[in-house]
């Protein structure tokens, strides 16, 4: 069997209110909240889940402002590498914040659902300014139709509710199946005492839904916006 590990990279934070992730709970907490990337490694093969963003890009999108904390690249090269060490990316959705270095791929596979892709052209006019087109519009994306097995030891799960598309990654590790959520939440909404849908949903009852799929699938999971996983 394959497995890999996961690595955080956060190239950006901000202090959120909690509520902001958390559909209708906790409205007082605030939670520093986690920006970046994921990187995924196996012997011979690195993946990127998601780009991660800037505080300059990050500015091109609808929400307030964040910190930079430190580039893609030095996040990186943490671990050895470079971008162009990267085999393949894996966007969980196209919003603007996960997607801003897209630019700097052209030389490897980018993955997307078809359905996000779709989104993305043509979105709906409430969500409209989550997807800077610049970011995007020069790359060209291997589209996915649902549930998939891309790699030995890692498939992506539609999960569908905070974006049309919205995919989760879910890798094999040495400590059990390992997600990373593909939908905007803090570790915070995967607490059994609290359990709480994204704050941020085109759909409510989907984005319910997928959250269940993925706990059932998965031993431990990142959320997109946290650096620890929780483990279920």
């Amino acid at each position: 069997m394959t497995f890999f590990t996961v690595h955080p990279l956060e190239t950006a934070r901000a202090e959120r209110p909690l509520s902001n992730y958390t559909y209708l709970r906790n409205s007082t907490e605030l939670v520093s909240v986690f920006y970046g990337a994921f990187l995924l490694r196996s012997p011979g093969r690195h993946v990127l889940v998601d780009t991660g963003c800037d505080a300059e890009h990050y500015a091109a999108g609808p929400l307030s402002p964040v910190e930079d904390v430190e580039s893609l690249e030095q996040n990186l090269g943490r671990h050895g590498l470079t971008i162009q060490d990267i085999d393949a990316v894996i966007l969980t959705h196209l919003h603007f914040d996960h997607a801003a270095f897209l630019h700097l791929f052209r030389h490897c596979p980018k993955f997307v659902q078809e359905k996000e892709w779709q989104s993305a052209r043509h979105p709906h006019p409430y969500f409209s300014r989550y997807y800077v087109p610049r970011f995007s519009q020069d790359s060209e994306f291997q589209l996915i139709d649902g549930d998939r097995v891309l790699y030995p030891g890692l498939e992506v799960l539609l999960v569908s509710g905070h974006s049309a598309g919205s995919q989760a990654v879910v890798v094999e590790t040495s400590e059990g199946r390992t997600a990373i959520s593909g939908f905007c939440c803090l570790a915070q909404n995967f607490d059994k005492n609290g359990f709480a849908v994204p704050g941020i949903h085109e759909d409510f009852q989907q984005a319910y839904d997928s959250m269940i799929k993925l706990m059932k699938r998965a031993d431990m999971i990142y959320a997109n916006h946290s650096r620890e996983p929780v483990r279920l």
